[in-house]
C-alpha cells in the first residue's frame, strides 16, 4: 500500500485481496487515499463501496481500541463521514469500553466529534470512561474533549465538571 500513489491502485489492491484485510490495512488504505491526487474521484468508483464493506467487516470482527482510534483519524484525514464505518466504529468503541487508555478516549471522543457522529449512547459510555481518567488529563486534553462535546452539542455535565478541574489544575501549574 505504501508504494501505491493513486486511489485507483489502492482500491484495486484492497478489493482483490483474497484473504481479506486487517483493520490496520483498512486504515492505512484510507490514509494513503487521503494523500492521492485522485481521492475525490474514488467516491464515485463502485469499488469504493466494496472497500468500505470490506473495511466494515474487518473492523467489526477484529478492531482493537487502537484500531478504532486510528480509523477515526484516517476518516478525518480523508474528510469521509461514512455512516457505514462510523456505525461499526461506534459499536466497536462501545464493545471496548473499559479498555481504552485515557489518550485513546480523548482521541476517540475528538474523532467522532470531528466527523459529527453524535451517537448519544456512544458518548455516554465514552464520558463515563473519561470521567474515571479525568484527573490524569492535561489541561489541553481536557479542553479538546470539552470542545469536541460542544461540537456535537452534547452536554455531559459530570464529565465537564471533572474536565474543568483538570483545566484549573493546568492553569495553576502555568501561573
Amino acid at each position: 500500500l505504501a508504494k501505491l500513489f493513486s486511489a485507483e491502485q489502492i482500491l484495486d489492491l484492497c478489493c482483490n485481496q483474497e484473504s481479506g484485510l486487517a483493520p490496520a490495512d483498512c486504515t492505512l488504505a484510507l490514509r494513503r487515499m487521503a494523500t492521492c491526487p485522485d481521492h475525490g474521484l474514488m467516491r464515485a468508483d463502485p469499488r469504493f463501496a466494496k472497500f468500505l464493506a470490506i473495511s466494515r467487516d474487518s473492523l467489526e470482527a477484529h478492531a482493537t481500541t487502537q484500531d478504532v482510534v486510528e480509523c477515526l483519524g484516517a476518516l478525518s484525514e480523508l474528510k469521509l463521514r461514512s455512516a457505514l464505518l462510523l456505525e461499526v466504529l461506534a459499536k466497536c468503541a462501545l464493545r471496548h469500553l473499559g479498555h481504552f487508555t485515557a489518550d485513546e478516549l480523548v482521541l476517540t471522543v475528538c474523532g467522532f466529534a470531528a466527523l459529527e457522529h453524535a451517537d448519544l449512547a456512544l458518548f455516554d459510555g465514552l464520558a463515563r470512561d473519561l470521567s474515571m481518567h479525568a484527573s490524569s488529563l492535561s489541561a489541553v486534553e481536557a479542553l479538546r474533549v470539552a470542545a469536541a462535546l460542544s461540537k456535537v452539542q452534547l452536554r455531559q455535565f459530570d464529565l465537564l465538571d471533572k474536565l474543568s478541574v483538570a483545566v484549573a489544575g493546568g492553569l495553576r501549574e502555568v501561573g
